[in-house]
């Protein structure tokens, strides 16, 4: 029994390395005490309970670590992060916007993304604009008053 629990926390280490979203991990680490209270020579209701209890205990303190490391390094504040973190951000019309339903490209920070002006204006190429929100998979921007 010592090596299936091995071989599941392998199975779970190598899954969290596709994912890298930190779940999987604390199931790897559960698998493997499993297998130290398998080799104990403990039942295999004994063997899941800890892994279960071990896994969940884990995911939990975690979650809780994450948290608060999170949130005092952000003051309190929400930490945006992906797509997110470009709302405010300025960038360079690249590809003509005609209006909220007409995409256009906008060019942030070295990166092309779709995006549709906040307005009915027209955004023409080489215009700066700023991100104002995000609609499905495209930003919303509006144009920078020159001066």
């Amino acid at each position: 029994m010592v090596w299936i629990w091995l071989a599941l926390g392998i199975l779970f280490l190598i899954l969290e390395a596709l994912t890298s979203n930190f779940f999987l991990l604390w199931f790897a680490c559960g698998s493997f005490v499993g297998a130290l209270i398998s080799k104990l020579g403990l039942s295999f209701e004994w063997q899941f309970g800890v892994f279960v209890i071990s896994s969940g205990i884990l995911l939990l303190l975690s979650r809780t670590v994450f948290v608060k490391f999170f949130l005092l390094r952000s003051g309190g504040r929400h930490v945006r992060t992906n797509v997110d973190s470009l709302i405010g951000k300025r960038g360079l019309i690249k590809n003509e916007v005609e209006s909220k339903l007409r995409t256009g490209e906008v060019l942030i920070e070295g990166s092309l993304y779709g995006a549709i002006s906040s307005s009915e204006e027209k955004l023409s190429v080489d215009s700066e604009v700023k991100v104002v929100g995000i609609q499905g998979n495209k930003l919303i921007v509006e144009l920078l008053e020159r001066g």
